[in-house]
């Protein structure tokens, strides 16, 4: 059974290296089918990542990714906005899934990627990339940069927090005579991916901040995220997906 299993794989992945391979030969001879040769491009890549080719896969994502940055006057005026967010996100994955993990090309795809957000006046890929950075940061314990990203990310976000006050209410101890802040204080959302973006941000904030303790810039981001979760805002995407408006 497990030889038959083999087999069947091994004739399926043999049929997509064809097919892949038929199709970048009929695209390349006709410049209208630019898009179709991106995207086959892209497939290719993510197939050699599957087969832990590493080195092929991230030298085609280059090479196409170079595509929008050094752009070809007929075949990138013809790229939609979606594909090259998708282009350079599979970069950055497969950079951040490379052993060793490569941040250096990461953190260089977030770049392209921001780049590409402001020339094509995207707000939400804006703030997708102002998010992974912080995400990144935080997994790569790169504790010197991550107040200066949550900072960019909370901006983008319109997120604002009082730290001084929370200082102050814990230096006279117990609230200080004021009450504690409810549902009302903080900024509530209602788009889906807004709410993945603040929820993300608003965890990392807690966990930066009691890392470094300082537990009064820690306390009114969990106070935000748990009156967040408390209105159910999880529901919004019970499917554990988001769509990006782009």
């Amino acid at each position: 059974m497990l030889y038959l299993f083999t087999s069947m794989l091994r004739c399926a992945i043999e049929k997509v290296e064809t097919a892949i391979g038929k199709g970048l030969l009929i695209s390349q001879q006709n410049p209208s089918l630019a898009l179709y040769k991106q995207a086959l491009i892209l497939i290719q890549a993510q197939r050699a990542q599957w087969l832990q080719n590493e080195k092929f896969s991230r030298s085609l994502l280059k090479r196409l990714v170079t595509e929008f940055t050094i752009p070809r006057p007929f075949e990138t005026a013809r790229t939609p906005s979606w594909f090259i967010y998708a282009a350079h996100l599979t970069n950055i994955s497969h950079a951040l899934s490379s052993t060793p993990v490569d941040l250096k090309d990461a953190f260089l795809g977030l770049q392209t990627l921001l780049a590409a957000a402001e020339t094509h006046n995207d707000p939400p890929i804006r703030i997708l990339t102002h998010v992974l950075r912080l995400q990144i940061h935080v997994d790569a314990a790169m504790w010197d940069n991550v107040q200066a990203s949550l900072a960019i990310a909370e901006s983008a976000l319109g997120l604002t927090y009082d730290d001084e006050a929370e200082e102050e209410k814990r230096e006279k101890g117990k609230d200080g005579g004021k009450k504690r802040a409810d549902k009302n204080d903080f900024i509530m959302f209602e788009d889906a991916f807004e709410v993945v973006m603040v929820v993300h941000s608003l965890i990392l904030g807690v966990v930066y901040y009691t890392h470094v303790g300082l537990a009064h810039k820690a306390a009114p981001r969990l106070t935000h995220l748990h009156n967040l979760l408390d209105s159910q805002v999880l529901d919004k995407f019970p499917n554990g997906t988001i769509e990006v408006g782009v």
